[in-house]
């Protein structure tokens, strides 16, 4: 499981929900890849808050991520490079991402 936080330039909200709206399916076939299931983005106001489960480990994520042509075009160049037209980060990246976010509460009920 990873988590990170992240926050939308003033002004370029709608522009990172128009580019996740149409996930690309080569951006797909990256996140599977290295992976990624489970993925959800929520925001509050300029502020993003993601989560994600990886069956590979965050760290191979983050290697398949930080070397793909794709998600450098997503991005316009912020993977990897710090901050860009769409994002800015509150602190340094772990593993090649933006803030990563550590758990501090998890409960599991099943069903049944």
């Amino acid at each position: 499981r990873y988590a990170w936080k992240a926050q939308v330039l003033d002004g370029q909200l709608e522009e990172y929900k128009r580019r996740h709206a149409a996930l690309w399916p080569e951006l797909k076939a990256v996140l599977k890849e290295a992976g990624i299931s489970n993925y959800t983005i929520w925001n509050v106001g300029n502020d993003l808050f993601g989560y994600y489960e990886c069956e590979k480990g965050v760290e191979y994520a983050a290697r398949v991520q930080a070397g793909s042509p794709v998600v450098e075009r997503v991005y316009e160049g912020r993977h990897g490079h710090g901050d860009g037209p769409l994002h800015r980060r509150p602190a340094p990246p772990r593993a090649g991402f933006l803030s990563s976010l550590m758990v501090y509460f998890r409960l599991i009920i099943h069903t049944g």
